[in-house]
């Protein structure tokens, strides 16, 4: 009776254990993966961090998101203690996810993007985002920042900024330069002095009387 009952309950520990992983990568996987990021007040790259954030945990479940303000002392210590001991720079935001971290924010499509690889990669392996880790390390990616003190602006400098016709004023960083080309050129084409020299242009050339040169002459003009 007694080696039967050995035998019943060394079974139920074996199916116990087998079990176990597959209950556990379950429970691992239904875990939302941490974003833990160090903020500062006037930073304004820390700002759009923030917003986009702020906007992916409403539409993701997976994911949530821990902030620590430098205005906060015993937040701030933590975020001296995590960039003295990693021995990188002192400037936000700074944004650890698993094992991994990124210095600056930039803009959704590129650091964004950084960031939302970092949460697959640390969801497919089951990593725990820990700032006091010792198997942290640079992601390899570094975006605008904030200094430490403020004492650099960190916003967008002022001429980095165009006025268009019908748009207003646009961020000349956020544009590629040939999208950028080929918006300005659009506009600049209506140049109302550059028109009127045309068509001056035009109105001699018909008075050649000669077809053939005025077509020649109008493809040379819209070539130039």
């Amino acid at each position: 009776m007694r080696s039967i009952q050995t035998l019943t309950l060394v079974f139920l520990l074996g199916i116990v254990g087998f079990l176990f992983p597959f209950f556990s990568e379950r429970v691992m996987a239904q875990t939302p993966t941490e974003i833990v990021v160090f903020l500062r007040e006037g930073c304004t790259h820390c700002e759009a961090e923030e917003a986009y954030l702020d906007e992916l945990v409403e539409t993701r479940e997976d994911i949530t998101v821990t902030k620590y303000r430098l205005e906060n002392e015993e937040e701030r210590k933590i975020w001296v203690d995590f960039t003295d001991r990693l021995q990188i720079s002192k400037v936000t935001p700074i944004t650890v996810i698993g094992t991994a971290y990124i210095i600056g924010f930039d803009t959704e499509e590129t650091t964004g993007k950084e960031i939302l690889k970092l949460v697959e990669k640390a969801k497919q392996n089951n990593i725990v985002t820990d700032v006091s880790s010792p198997e942290i390390q640079s992601a390899e990616s570094i975006s605008a920042t904030c200094p430490e003190d403020g004492s650099i602006p960190c916003a967008i400098p002022e001429e980095s900024y165009v006025s268009v016709p019908l748009i207003g004023k646009i961020d000349t960083q956020k544009y590629p330069l040939i999208i950028l080309s080929a918006l300005l050129g659009f506009f600049d084409g209506f140049n109302p002095c550059a028109m009127w020299v045309l068509v001056t242009f035009l109105i001699i050339l018909l008075q050649v009387g000669d077809p053939d040169g005025v077509v020649q002459n109008m493809g040379l003009c819209a070539a130039g």
